[in-house]
């Protein structure tokens, strides 16, 4: 060490070093510089909706894009268990399971980024060090024009993982090429290195595949079980990206309608935006009147416009989603006996049949049951053996008796779903009709109430007539000769 300030041994001492008196107090500082460290902890191309690598599935935050943001989302929902939501896929790297391992699948996906050459491309470097570094980043073997944003980038002293980061820009109007892309950072004569993947694709347009060259759009609308489902299914475009479909009226604001698909002075509004090679699309607008487009992109543009409409689908009618139950009562036998207008005597075992119909309805009646009661002269003893339908989903269960007449079945256990078609359920019991009335004719009458989700349907049978069996007396009078 050497001594830089005023001597302190003045007048100069000549005597023994050793001698207290002869003792001087010196300070000195030390600066010890360590040299610069540094990492690239991660690369991340940002793989935006228009490029061909761009996957919805993957698009885990549904920002029209897949980042590293996405990859930690994964790791997130792997780690605490969550279930993958519907629409995405989570088992990135297809082994059966859905584990950490599918984000760090997800985030080598992201090291190769694909646009076309009238597109801009961008990504992030993350950057760690334990002494702090000012790192200056560059790029070889790539297309000119590429910057990062700051750079240099300043990494303050123990900056850990995930890091600090720096944006690079590729600029479009790049030369279609393949780039084996190596971006290099540099502090001091510390210098660290990582190669991603680049590829400039040549800007066209979609056009339409299919071996028709036709966009080959089908519009329905479901009924039944899908009542108000409306159905798209089209050709497999070449060269897209993506496909978008317009809906007026509905929809919401989002990618513009290209100005060569305005048809009819409609008011064309998004509806969707779907992935590559997707031929088929399904939703449920609701009641009301429709008229649907269809194109297919990439970033070089649309699809040819089809001037013949074949693109377009419209007016498509979508119906109220609603059953239309109705029921009717007769008569099947009389104690047995095939009923051919007989003469039906109180005491004797009536078999009803209700037949219940959702011929005319737009969907199933879902969870559909019974409850039967006697308006009149009507006995009802719920057994196993006096009930059935050869049609209902599930066999009609009687379930009790209230105040001697009335009866429930399968109020806890329903018959199943009605579908709307031309098939009945045909729903047969017997009754005993009784009558205590001093007239020689009274009448029966029974009452059902056909309940299902969301609705029920009161069921009135006639007043069906029965002879009392009470002997009437005869009354003479007298005439006069």
């Amino acid at each position: 060490m050497r001594w830089t300030g005023a001597d302190p041994f003045t007048p100069l001492w000549t005597g023994p070093w050793w001698q207290p008196s002869a003792w001087r107090q010196a300070t000195a500082s030390v600066t010890v510089s360590a040299a610069a460290d540094f990492t690239i902890s991660g690369f991340y191309w940002t793989i935006p909706s228009g490029t061909p690598r761009y996957r919805a599935d993957y698009d885990y935050n549904n920002d029209s894009q897949i980042t590293k943001a996405d990859s930690d989302q994964l790791a997130a929902w792997a780690g605490s268990g969550t279930a993958c939501p519907a629409g995405k896929t989570c088992d990135v790297n297809s082994n059966g399971t859905f584990n950490i391992g599918d984000a760090l699948v997800l985030a080598n996906y992201m090291r190769t980024l694909d646009i076309y050459q009238n597109q801009a491309g961008s990504g992030t470097v993350y950057l760690t060090s334990n002494s702090g570094a000012s790192v200056s980043l560059s790029t070889s073997n790539g297309p000119s024009g590429i910057t990062f944003a700051p750079n240099p980038r300043a990494v303050p002293a123990n900056t850990l993982s995930p890091g600090i980061t720096s944006t690079i820009n590729v600029p479009s109007g790049a030369a279609v090429q393949a780039y084996n892309l190596t971006v290099t950072g540099t502090a001091g004569s510390v210098t660290n290195s990582t190669n991603v993947t680049l590829n400039v694709l040549n800007a066209s347009p979609p056009t339409w595949g299919g071996g028709s060259g036709s966009p080959g759009f089908n519009v329905s609308v479901g009924s039944g079980a899908t009542c108000g489902q409306v159905s798209f299914t089209w050709n497999n475009a070449d060269n897209e990206t993506n496909y978008r479909i317009w809906v007026d009226p509905g929809g919401s604001p989002g990618n513009p309608l290209p100005a060569n698909r305005s048809y009819n002075g409609r008011t064309y509004l998004e509806l969707t935006d779907l992935g590559q090679d997707v031929t088929s699309y399904n939703y449920s607008p609701g009641p009301g009147t429709y008229y649907y487009i269809l194109t297919a992109f990439n970033g070089a543009g649309h699809a040819p416009a089809a001037d013949s409409g074949t693109n377009t689908a419209g007016p498509l009618v979508v119906n109220d989603c609603a059953p239309v139950i109705t029921g009717t009562y007769s008569i099947q036998a009389v104690n047995g006996t095939p009923y051919s207008n007989q003469t039906i005597r109180s005491g004797n075992d009536v078999t009803l049949r209700l037949s219940i119909s959702n011929s005319t309805g737009a969907s199933n009646a879902n969870n559909l049951y019974v409850e039967h009661s006697s308006l009149k002269n009507m006995t009802y003893t719920p057994n196993a053996g006096n009930v059935s339908c050869g049609s209902c989903t599930n066999s009609p269960a009687p379930e009790g008796v209230i105040s001697g007449s009335e009866a429930r079945w399968n109020v806890s256990r329903d018959l199943g779903d009605k579908p709307n078609d031309n098939n009945n359920w045909n729903i047969d019991f017997t009754v005993r009709v009784t009558s205590a009335s001093t007239q020689p004719v009274d009448f029966f009458q029974s009452k059902s109430v056909i309940r299902y989700d969301g609705g029920s349907v009161d069921v009135t049978s006639p007043a069906w007539p029965m002879r009392t069996g009470s002997a009437s007396v005869p009354v003479f009078e007298e005439v006069a000769p």
